[in-house]
């Protein structure tokens, strides 16, 4: 067949800013379909593997593939909007390699139709444009190379090819036949149309090597080998979707990291209790290797109506600007993970959920990375009509779970919010937000309880810094839920004077206030315990202390519970209105690896300045030692005073109680032996 005589369209780029080069190679493309002579489609084939053979009728061009593999190469590869290409294959299982020797990049403006799987090759690029319609069993579109002997003995290693930009772009309509596959690889993937594979795969990958996989049921999977230098390419972010992908019931990956594993049966959720990250080896550890920037600005989809799918989004840094959902209309809700090497934000409008709409439980979304942020206006929304789910931000229950990466720092701003509701019925969920350095929270997080349930769990915390400033809503009518607050130290206090926590801007610094503390404001408290049935825990592995604060309400199951390893130090005016308080110094339950305090340093101090007031139940514990000094004043319902070892109250001192009640018991050694004494 003669060569189409159309002009060279080699676009160079040595010129041009490095930054550029990316919109530049998608302008380039579109200019091609306005500059050139009317097109013939592909052109300059011969068919290099496999049988079958080429027949054209007008602007159709038609493939007949007699062979289960067929591979052909073609000196290019364009079609313009009233052009098409069929592909008559011997079964949806069959595949048609096309790679493509052009010097330019291929734009595909008009309609490729295959029964099954259509894989187009250009390492100068492959751009589908806002005309293109492909309907096909499967496609893998790529700018990156493979071998064609390797293809047809099952070897679908890609590599890129120095010198080119390895762009793929799709603007146009992409859908894969029920349970097929759609995947772009490619140094720099874009997509801004419409991405569609009901029950079956979607990734977008970019990189400068790929390996493409098959798993039993034949959905196409893609593992980055080698990464790509972002920095060379000169782009903001190697992997941009600002389109909509469309996995309903299936799974979406988008991939610009070295990883493994990826939907591994090692993550099949099955029976495991735990949550589990689905970037591992074999043996349980994690890894992800380094790569580049992945940016969602549109939808990424994989609702059902009965059985929603798993989305999972891997890069150096990830921005999370859109809509990623894995609702279910009558089931439990499906799975998200978004997993940065760096940095994991969700920001501005961003919302990522996993909801039970009119039937099941919520689904689970993890957020992972060194630095994870909620910014903004950012939900995450694991709710469900039977019972809340998980959602994971940072890391699992006091970083203490070896499936998951601990973030290093973790930041949630004042307008993000974070709901594992129970819609109906059932218990509200689990929400946990942890770093092992610092954490700083000034969100709302629900997962309040249906109308026969419980309130759920929630944990906030940094291992070794924690700033709580935030709203929480964890009733139940069935019982109170509980929010934990266990840094390595607390003060609780009237809080820092700028109180302008819209947007937490960077992670540069931790923002503790004394910055070795848990800072706690008596308003966020007041927040939390008015007219909600929610158990408070702040659990200090040393020391927690209270300074002069406002007025705390709190009515029906309200209690708050102060729990230290080592001391508890109160100071100044506090009155928690009709919370139920509990103080414990000397934790039963916290282990001596975590505890810094030591036998004889396990006490509660009420200072010369301090005055308690609720107008509820007081509880205070020491495993060894409670001193009231001159001038401490408490005054409750009820008032119950236990030690370990002494009991010491000042001449100043007084301890006053509306109903007459009061128990004090000095040397209890159930206090440090383990037994449950707050129950």
């Amino acid at each position: 067949m003669p060569k189409s005589n159309v002009p060279s369209r080699t676009v160079a780029f040595s010129n041009f800013p490095a930054r550029r080069r990316l919109y530049l190679a998608v302008a380039s493309c579109s200019a091609m379909a306005f500059g050139s002579a009317a097109w013939a489609g592909p052109t300059g084939e011969r068919i290099t593997g496999g049988e079958g053979s080429i027949e054209r009728a007008g602007k159709v061009t038609t493939i007949e593939q007699a062979s289960d593999r067929l591979a052909v190469e073609w000196d290019s590869y364009d079609l313009n909007a009233d052009e098409v290409v069929n592909y008559n294959q011997p079964d949806a299982g069959s595949v048609a390699l096309n790679r493509i020797l052009s010097q330019s990049g291929s734009e595909i403006r008009g309609r490729i139709n295959a029964n099954g799987h259509v894989v187009l090759i250009n390492p100068h690029g492959i751009v589908f444009g806002e005309n293109a319609r492909i309907n096909v069993g499967g496609i893998l579109a790529s700018g990156l190379d493979v071998n064609t002997d390797d293809f047809l003995n099952g070897d679908w290693a890609l590599s890129g090819v120095d010198g080119t930009d390895g762009l793929v772009v799709n603007r146009g309509v992409i859908n894969a036949a029920t349970g097929g596959s759609v995947s772009l690889v490619g140094k720099q993937v874009r997509n801004e149309g419409l991405i569609t594979a009901h029950l079956g795969a979607v990734n977008l990958a970019a990189g400068d090597g790929a390996v493409v996989t098959f798993d039993d049921s034949g959905l196409m999977g893609v593992r980055v080998s080698e990464a790509v230098v972002q920095d060379e390419l000169g782009v903001d972010a190697a992997l941009v979707n600002s389109g909509r992908v469309d996995a309903e019931g299936g799974r979406i990956l988008l991939t610009a990291s070295t990883s493994r594993d990826v939907f591994s049966r090692a993550v099949n959720r099955g029976d495991l209790e735990e949550a589990r990250s689905v970037v591992m080896h074999e043996d349980g550890s994690f890894s992800l290797g380094t790569g580049a920037d992945v940016s969602n600005s549109g939808t990424l989809s994989v609702s059902h109506e009965s059985s929603a799918g798993e989305v999972v989004v891997l890069g150096e840094n990830i921005d999370q600007k859109g809509l990623v959902e894995a609702n279910n209309l009558n089931g439990d809700g499906g799975h998200i993970e978004l997993h940065a090497r760096e940095t994991a934000l969700v920001s501005g409008n961003g919302r990522v959920q996993a909801r039970a709409i009119s039937g099941g439980k919520g689904g689970q979304i993890k957020i992972l990375g060194e630095h994870v942020g909620l910014f903004d206006s950012a939900r995450v929304e694991v709710s469900g009509v039977e019972g809340g789910g998980e959602a994971f931000i940072g890391g699992d229950y006091q970083g203490k779970n070896s499936w998951l990466p601990n973030a290093h720092r973790t930041a949630v701003s004042a307008s993000a919010r974070i709901d594992a509701s129970a819609t109906a019925t059932g218990d509200g969920g689990r929400i946990i937000v942890w770093a092992d350095e610092a954490t700083r929270f000034y969100g709302s997080l629900a997962g309040k309880g249906g109308y026969n349930g419980k309130g759920g769990f929630a944990e906030v915390s940094g291992k070794s810094h924690l700033a709580f400033d935030g709203s929480v809503d964890l009733s139940g009518p069935e019982g109170a839920g509980r929010l934990l607050l266990d840094p390595e130290n607390i003060n609780i206090g009237q809080g820092p004077e700028d109180e302008n926590f819209d947007r937490v801007v960077d992670f540069s610094e931790p923002g503790v206030g004394n910055n070795d503390a848990l800072t706690v404001t008596f308003k966020s408290l007041g927040s939390i315990l008015e007219h909600q049935q929610t158990t408070v825990e702040l659990q200090a592995s040393d020391t927690i202390s209270i300074t002069e604060g406002e007025t705390v309400q709190g009515i029906g199951g309200s209690e708050l519970k102060l729990l230290a390893g080592n001391q508890i130090i109160v100071n100044g005016k506090s009155d928690f209105g009709s919370s139920a308080v509990t103080l414990l110094a000397g934790h039963p339950n916290c282990g001596s690896e975590q505890c810094l305090g030591e036998k004889g340093s396990r006490s509660v101090i009420f200072s010369e300045e301090s005055r308690i007031g609720t107008t509820g139940e007081f509880k205070a514990y020491a495993a060894d030692s409670l001193s009231f000094l001159n001038g401490a004043a408490i005054s409750a319902n009820r008032v119950t005073i236990r030690s370990g070892d002494t009991i010491s109250v000042s001449r100043d001192a007084s301890i006053n109680t509306t109903s007459g009640n009061l128990n004090i018991t000095a040397g209890d050694t159930s206090l440090y032996t383990g037994s449950d004494i707050l129950t």
